[in-house]
């Protein structure tokens, strides 16, 4: 019995088909890889979240078993989230989430980064280091321009709490004696 039950989980796993996008969240590009365990009929479709196609790399395509990587432009499309839809005749339908961000690196404050703000996308905690070792404020507002976390900092070393808030894009303005800047944060749960 568990013979039989090995070997169907077994040919069910080499049945599927995966479709992975990396990196992601993305800038101005990103690579869509794929895989196919048989000979089969692809069409692989980009969606913005209104359902309006963005981009069709594959429109009923016959390829053999093998693995496909495309790399799709998104340089005339605006930061948001898309849909990579990967539709084949034999497994049907997969689709993962694309983040397009122009701010998804938030590695530095100025050119000689004094300082420096990490993960892009964060999860809970927004870490910083203050190399210059002055007061900044750090304030978090939606992409409509609502303030709704302020917090100034003068330790070296820290984090803001972004636990609270809910998954999407943000903007973070930094404020030092000397400069202010913003930048976008990709939050994650």
């Amino acid at each position: 019995m568990r013979l039989i039950f090995f070997f169907l989980f077994l040919s069910s796993f080499l049945q599927s088909q995966t479709i992975t996008a990396n990196p992601n969240p993305f800038s101005s590009r990103v690579n869509i890889c794929f895989t196919l365990t048989a000979n089969d009929t692809v069409t692989l479709i980009i969606y913005n979240v209104s359902g309006q196609m963005v981009a069709t790399n594959y429109s009923n395509t016959p390829l053999p078993a093998g693995v496909y990587c495309d790399t799709i432009h998104f340089d005339n499309q605006p930061d948001g989230v898309y849909f990579a839809s990967l539709q084949t005749k034999q497994n049907g339908p997969k689709t993962i989430k694309l983040i397009k961000s122009l701010g998804t690196d938030i590695s530095h404050l100025t050119d000689d980064a004094d300082l420096l703000l990490f993960p892009s996308p964060v999860a809970d905690y927004l870490y910083f280091k203050n190399l210059r070792e002055r007061v900044f404020k750090l304030s978090v507002m939606t992409i409509t321009g609502k303030v709704f976390l302020i917090q100034s900092f003068d330790e070296k070393e820290g984090h803001l709490d972004l636990s609270h808030i809910a998954a999407g894009i943000y903007y973070l303005f930094i404020e030092t004696p000397d400069q202010r800047s913003i930048k976008k944060i990709v939050k994650m749960n």
